[in-house]
């Protein structure tokens, strides 16, 4: 009896593994391998979506050494919001036989109409490579961008004509303690760009960067002999009998701040004067409609160059887009007082969906009782901050080349493209040694003045 209940319980046993061979050690191979096809599939399909997280950039053949990472100095700053929203003054009406009706070109685009990570070696057809958007007609992007310089003071030129409908901005330094901007157009065209004022030595940078037509208003002969001396002269555009289009004066406006640009006539005019119009590789810009991982939030920007231009970007969640409020007078101790800056020819506020500071070294050129000229050095790298969708990112710039676009990396990855949000990119070209505050979402650029050039240069008369 005995032996045949163990024989019953070595058939129930032997049954049992039958049914169920498996073993503790198996079962979890198994489901590791499982979860390992589940994540794998999870992977491919980010990477399907957004790309590699980490696209690699070509940027020199030789090592480079990027500079250590700024510590913003955290301590308690005064943070005005906007005071009053301006009346948008009429854009005058120019009285010359060419019609100047305003018609900017804009372009708007789904967000699944593009995919989520481009750039910055590849970009879709059609997609202009400054903003990571499609252009209304491809056409445009056959041709060389635009470097046209905007005034910013007197206050009585603002609003401005054209600062949205451009896909780069960069505002910097000039003298006695004010700023001027440089906008590139290349993916919209517009009739009426300006008031457009004289160039500075920086401004080269620019055109050469994006191998741009250089529109501007004349410059001390010291700055202006060199670019008549160079290979630039083909596409230089400054006001001389005979060339309205493609830049006229506004004959209704007595204001010497009275001369415009129509970008679409420019071409054009650079062909008729024995110039070219090509297209040029302007790759570089790597773009992202997914918000990157990392940063802090970077909902205001703050940038006071002096007591008498300062400026502040807020972010509008609504539209996803910094909009940029503009000093209305001197901060001569009572606080500083801003206004939303419009765009007189499309009468939107000024707004960019990247808005990047770059430290860039600064030094006095000349300084004599009338005038200061100052040397920017937008070569090799440096210190970027970057904000896009209410968020702030550390980054470094890179100039690897003289006639290549500027590159931002992630400070995460030294050769890792830093993705920009599709849309235009205002950059606010800092000295290096300002300093930095942040302050929970808010942060606060405060200019340093630049350092004295070490040789004494004779004082000569402007032009």
């Amino acid at each position: 009896m005995q032996s045949d209940c163990n024989t019953l319980s070595k058939r129930i046993t032997t049954n049992h593994a039958i049914i169920n061979p498996m073993n503790p050690d198996r079962r979890l191979f198994i489901f590791g391998m499982f979860a390992f096809l589940f994540l794998s599939l999870i992977g491919f399909a980010y990477v399907g979506l957004i790309g590699y997280p980490f696209t690699r950039t070509a940027i020199a053949a030789n090592p480079v050494t990027l500079p250590p990472a700024v510590t913003p100095t955290v301590r308690p700053s005064r943070t005005p919001g906007p005071t009053s929203t301006p009346s948008l003054t009429p854009t005058p009406t120019a009285t010359r036989t060419q019609t100047l009706t305003p018609s900017p070109t804009a372009t708007f685009i789904l967000a699944f109409d593009l995919p989520a990570n481009y750039g910055p070696s590849y970009y879709p057809p059609g997609v202009n490579p400054l903003t990571g958007l499609y252009v209304s007609d491809p056409a445009l992007l056959a041709r060389r961008p635009m470097a046209i310089k905007i005034t910013n003071f007197p206050r009585r030129v603002r609003p401005q004509n054209g600062l949205n409908l451009a896909d780069l901005v960069f505002e910097y330094y000039i003298e006695s303690g004010l700023t001027r901007f440089i906008t590139v157009f290349y993916g919209n065209d517009a009739d009426l760009v300006g008031p457009v004022r004289s160039g500075r030595f920086f401004d080269e940078h620019i055109v050469r960067m994006y191998n741009a037509i250089f529109v501007f208003a004349s410059a001390d002969r010291r700055v202006l002999d060199t670019w008549l001396e160079s290979d630039l002269l083909p596409r230089l555009v400054i006001p001389r009998s005979g060339n309205c289009p493609p830049l006229c004066r506004d004959e209704a406006n007595p204001d010497y701040n009275n001369l415009y640009a129509n970008t679409a006539a420019l071409g054009p005019y650079v062909i008729g004067r024995g110039g070219d119009n090509n297209q040029y590789d302007l790759s570089g810009m790597r773009f992202q409609s997914i918000v990157p991982w990392g940063g802090e939030l970077g909902m205001d920007v703050f940038v006071r160059y002096s007591r008498s231009d300062y400026n502040h970007w807020q972010y509008n969640a609504g539209t996803g887009l910094y909009e940029r409020y503009q000093e209305t007078e001197d901060d001569n101790g009572q606080g500083e007082s801003y206004a939303l800056l419009y765009d007189g020819l499309t009468g939107e506020p000024v707004h960019a969906a990247n808005v990047v500071v770059l430290m860039a070294p600064h030094q006095e050129y000349l300084n004599s009782i009338d005038t200061e000229i100052v040397q920017i050095d937008l070569t090799g790298f440096g210190t970027a901050y970057v904000f896009r969708d209410g968020r702030a990112y550390p980054a470094t710039w890179i100039r690897s080349a003289v006639d290549q676009p500027l590159v931002l990396l992630r400070s995460e990855e030294s050769s890792t493209a830093f993705p920009l949000k599709p849309g235009n990119t205002f950059f606010q070209i800092i000295s290096t040694g300002s300093e930095v505050i942040q302050e929970s979402s808010s942060w606060r650029f405060l200019f340093k003045q630049p350092a004295p050039f070490p040789t004494e240069i004779p004082e000569e008369e402007e032009d």
